[in-house]
């Protein structure tokens, strides 16, 4: 039986995903959105890690990985290529090379996909140090040490700004909050089931405040300025996510959650298309105070729902075949 509440929270953080990837980088709204849209799919993915094997794991997010990527992006490759002044064979370079540094190409508008090649390295550490701790005891005592551990590697990656490829950097991180995730969500949710109206309001401008504060952060570059009140921050818009979650039934929130990696990995393309559009009849995303930033989160979505349409029954008979292929089970 899945959970409403977290798809409805996934549908959410992914509208957050694409206004944020629209808006100008840096400025107030980014600036509240980033604080929180990666941290909190890294949270509910770490809810759900189970002890079922590595290799489904792994194929799970390595198969969607591999199709946007590679195919759906090789097709995109070679339709640039052709009005390209640049041979083929140095744009295959230009695709392979921002892979290695960026997981993601951005020449075919894949460079978001960074997410599922960290995440899915960040679950098989989180599940080997879970699977751990099950068997050593004194639980509390490790996850709090683990946890140490795992901020002071990503104060230091952020304080000396160290970049390594496939986006490493932000594995550390990631990996805590998917222990935090797994292991801490009953009690955080207990606690946010017992907000009033009234501390709810207070959560949503404590957060709007303190994200304001530490201003430009990008999880996928280890860029947190202080990495503290960014992790603080980032459970301020959870707690906030999840809230609302449970107390909204939108079918549409939750129909893109249960969809969440399919429309992630498609809506690059789309915001491509629209900006396109924008600048051929001569208007800027940001012209009247971002408006536009707005009207394109919903074009988008519909675009990426749309697509999803057609695709869906091509990615599924993929995954099906490759599942075949590599003997994984569903």
């Amino acid at each position: 039986m899945r959970n409403i509440t977290y798809d409805n929270a996934k549908g959410i953080g992914l509208i957050l995903v694409i206004l944020g990837h629209l808006l100008p980088f840096g400025n107030l709204q980014s600036s509240v959105i980033y604080s929180m849209h990666m941290p909190l799919f890294f949270y509910i993915s770490g809810i759900f890690i189970t002890n079922k094997g590595y290799k489904r794991l792994i194929f799970n997010y390595i198969s969607p990985y591999v199709f946007f990527q590679f195919i759906i992006g090789g097709i995109i490759l070679m339709f640039k290529s052709f009005k390209s002044h640049d041979g083929f064979n140095e744009l295959l370079v230009r695709f392979f090379k921002e892979i290695f540094i960026y997981s993601g190409s951005r020449f075919t508008y894949m460079d978001h996909l960074w997410f599922l090649v960290a995440l899915v390295i960040s679950m098989v550490f989180a599940k080997i140090i879970l699977q751990s701790i099950e068997k050593i005891g004194r639980r509390q005592i490790c996850y709090t040490v683990i946890i140490v551990f795992l901020s002071m590697i990503a104060i230091f990656m952020n304080k000396n700004s160290i970049i390594l490829p496939f986006r490493l950097q932000s594995v550390p991180a990631i990996i805590m909050l998917l222990i935090i995730g797994n292991r801490y969500n009953g009690i955080i949710s207990k606690i946010i089931e017992t907000f009033s109206k009234f501390w709810f309001c207070i959560l949503v401008v404590s957060f709007i405040v303190l994200s304001i504060v530490n201003r430009t952060v990008n999880m996928s570059l280890a860029v947190y300025n202080n990495y503290l009140l960014y992790l603080f921050t980032a459970f301020l818009g959870i707690s906030i996510v999840i809230y609302i979650s449970k107390r909204i039934h939108l079918k549409f929130l939750s129909y893109m959650g249960k969809n969440t990696l399919i429309l992630f990995a498609i809506h690059g393309v789309w915001i491509q298309v629209y900006k396109m559009l924008l600048n051929n009849i001569s208007i800027s995303l940001h012209d009247m105070c971002g408006l536009y930033c707005y009207v394109g989160t919903v074009v988008v979505l519909v675009c990426s729902l749309g697509s999803y349409w057609i695709l869906k029954k091509i990615y599924f008979n993929y995954d099906s075949l490759m599942r075949n292929v590599l003997n994984v089970e569903k």
